[in-house]
């Protein structure tokens, strides 16, 4: 790896993400390289629409890992400081303080910035992951079309936006590519490479 990685949990992260982004390229040169199908199978449907369903699944793994190794750094932190037996009482007290901190990514930056003085968003890249998770809920909510939230947006600023991770819009419809499988994967790469460095000082500092 080219990448300075502090932890183990971090090069173990970026290693799925490389992982998930190989996987894709390979699935996608072998059907590249399948014959066409013939007969009944042409009812199946057209290679485009196939292609941006595997594009969106990886974009969806791609996008989850991030925010499970985002969640797990967070709780990994918190959680000593209710050390275990608890009571009742500090149970709930804890568990909906955790809950309520990983129930969405504002949520998380606020507890990171809060709790760990990380701001999430001074990342270099944020940018980036910020596309990844509006594309990821694209693909989730508005089944590769963009939310209706979304779509009462600015869409100059949402195609800026969705261009750094190489995604385009065509009308409402997200177009992802290859391209875009392999950026999102090192956008992902260089935000926990960032955050692990963080987090390596804010364990020594407090």
């Amino acid at each position: 790896m080219t990448e300075s990685v502090v932890s183990l949990d971090a090069e173990a992260t970026i290693r799925l993400l490389m992982l998930t982004a190989a996987q894709h390229s390979h699935q996608e040169a072998l059907l590249a390289a399948a014959p066409q199908p013939r007969g009944r199978l042409r009812t199946l449907p057209t290679s485009s629409v196939s292609h941006q369903a595997r594009t969106q699944s990886t974009l969806l793994r791609l996008t989850s890992i991030v925010e499970a190794h985002v969640v797990h750094q967070l709780v990994q932190r918190i959680e000593p400081h209710f050390p275990m037996p608890r009571t009742v009482i500090i149970e709930d007290i804890y568990l909906d303080a955790e809950d309520r901190a990983i129930s969405s990514w504002p949520a998380m930056v606020t507890a990171y910035k809060k709790w760990l003085g990380i701001n999430l968003r001074s990342c270099p890249n944020w940018e980036s992951i910020q596309a990844m998770i509006d594309a990821r809920n694209a693909v989730a909510h508005g089944v590769g079309e963009l939310t209706r939230r979304q779509a009462r947006k600015d869409l100059v600023q949402l195609r800026r936006l969705f261009s750094r991770i190489d995604i385009n819009i065509d009308g409402t419809l997200l177009e992802i590519s290859d391209k875009a499988v392999g950026s999102t994967s090192l956008a992902g790469r260089h935000f926990i490479v960032w955050l692990d460095n963080q987090l390596s000082h804010a364990t020594s500092t407090t």
